[in-house]
């Protein structure tokens, strides 16, 4: 990314049950990068329990407070679920969020009323998709 958050603090997972024992001693958070496919795996599948959709599940049930959530997944299927479940989390693929300069929160929020959706597929924002 070429953009930066002055003054953050940072807390990784790379698992699910890591991202469970986070909520654990945080429930509140500025900013979340979320990924769906967790601990190295490849395109997992929706439903497995060590995935993006499991940890956004675990935010909801929780009420995790949070700013904004970016969900970075190059998995688009699962990254879709994940919206489903966060609804205002951005889904912003890992390949365009590092050549953003500017915060995605700073150029995509504005635009939502007029798009009608808040992801970007990677190559163009609208409501092309459902």
């Amino acid at each position: 990314m070429k953009f930066r958050i002055k003054n953050a603090e940072y807390t990784t997972a790379e698992s699910y049950s890591d991202a469970c024992e986070v909520f654990g001693n945080h429930r509140k958070f500025d900013y979340m990068f979320l990924d769906h496919d967790l601990g190295g795996t490849t395109f997992a599948a929706v439903g497995t329990e060590n995935s993006g959709c499991s940890v956004a599940k675990k935010i909801s049930e929780l009420r995790v407070e949070y700013t904004e959530i970016i969900i970075h997944s190059m998995n688009f299927v699962g990254a879709l679920a994940m919206q489903a479940v966060l609804p205002r989390a951005l889904v912003v693929p890992f390949h365009v969020l590092t050549r953003l300069e500017t915060p995605p929160w700073k150029v995509i929020r504005p635009m939502l009323p007029e798009l009608h959706y808040g992801y970007v597929n990677g190559f163009e924002i609208g409501d092309d998709y459902e």
